[in-house]
């Protein structure tokens, strides 16, 4: 992997991210701010600490040698990466699920795109960290990913397009008050994909992919003007499509990861990551052991010392198992599976 990296930042030039194209309308229509709106912009405990969490769907890793991908691959480079990262399902709505509870499908009861939050068996990342005091938005161009977090965030916008998502998200990061915790979703890479194929040399679907890595650098480029604070970046996408019109091959059951952060020792990640340690990654970096004990999914070390620390915790047995009246309002997951 490291070699195939190596040649791919070669024939990328360095630059200063500019601002993507306008992308085409998505077919649903734009929400209102919900009505806890002012929580994230009045008045907000602010801490320390905070995460950016990016989930691109349709985003085919293998198609980085293909086109200009300057912000990602400065991104892998800087922080712990994967592209063999493990999903639970080639469908996105169970992966997201999976992605923002740190539970397996088995568990969480999404299996399709089409769902309600009622169908959702268990709580959010963003429900633990709501019940914390620390206050969390979603922004995103599909609406079902925001069904998923339903009454966990303070502030959940549906927009029809990626360019609209990345300004309200640069919003968020210059506002003193931005939120402890932010989870973006970009669809671009999708509906490009579904209109042209997943094939790494169509011109259209790269266009799409350079057009997100451009909006990838935006954002990150106002994270990295809030140097005082600690912050936790993720950069994901849900599964490998499989190509149409083609030959080429991806395996569906992986995806690409990335995560930065000022303490993080730069290199890949081994054994390869699930989708499912995002959750407990995000939760023990808020110092949450407790709650991302439950998770099927465990915390991902920035650096040696916290792969150390990690281990102690589990000899030392402080990552107590939490009594299933916690979930609230969530019904009691099934147990683990072997």
């Amino acid at each position: 992997v490291d070699l195939w990296l190596a040649d791919i930042v070669e024939q990328h030039t360095a630059g200063v991210p500019v601002e993507g194209s306008e992308l085409q309308p998505h077919a649903e229509q734009e929400s209102q701010p919900s009505d806890n709106r002012k929580k994230v912009t009045v008045n907000l405990p602010t801490r320390s600490k905070k995460t950016l969490v990016i989930c691109i769907s349709g985003f085919r890793s293998d198609a980085l040698p293909f086109g200009k991908f300057p912000n990602i691959i400065a991104s892998v480079q800087s922080g712990k990466y994967s592209f063999n990262a493990k999903v639970g399902s080639p469908v996105a709505g169970a992966c997201w699920a999976s992605t923002l509870s740190g539970y397996r499908e088995q568990r969480h009861g999404i299996h399709s795109n089409n769902f309600c939050k009622k169908e959702m068996q268990t709580p959010t990342m963003l429900h633990a960290l709501q019940v914390k005091g620390y206050s969390t938005a979603v922004v995103s161009s599909w609406r079902q990913f925001n069904r998923l977090v339903e009454g966990d965030t303070d502030l959940s916008m549906t927009y029809t397009c990626d360019e609209k998502v990345t300004k309200t998200v640069n919003q968020l990061l210059t506002d003193q008050s931005c939120p402890d915790a932010i989870f973006v979703y970009l669809s671009a890479p999708e509906l490009a994909g579904q209109e042209n194929g997943f094939v790494p040399t169509c011109t259209k679907y790269i266009n799409e992919l350079e057009a997100t890595d451009r909006r990838i650098g935006a954002v990150l480029n106002q994270v990295k003007v809030r140097e005082n604070e600690d912050w936790l970046v993720v950069i994901t996408s849900d599964y490998n499509r499989t190509p149409k019109l083609t030959s080429h091959t991806s395996d569906p059951a992986t995806s690409f990861m990335v995560i930065m952060n000022q303490s993080v020792d730069p290199s890949e990640i081994v054994p390869p990551p699930r989708t499912i340690d995002i959750a407990a990654t995000v939760l023990n970096f808020f110092e949450q052991y407790r709650e991302c004990s439950r998770l099927d999914g465990r915390p991902l070390p920035l650096n040696e010392d916290e792969d150390m620390m990690a281990e102690m915790r589990r000899q030392e047995g402080q990552m107590i198992k939490i009594p299933s009246t916690s979930h609230g309002p969530h019904r009691s997951p099934s147990p683990k599976s072997p």
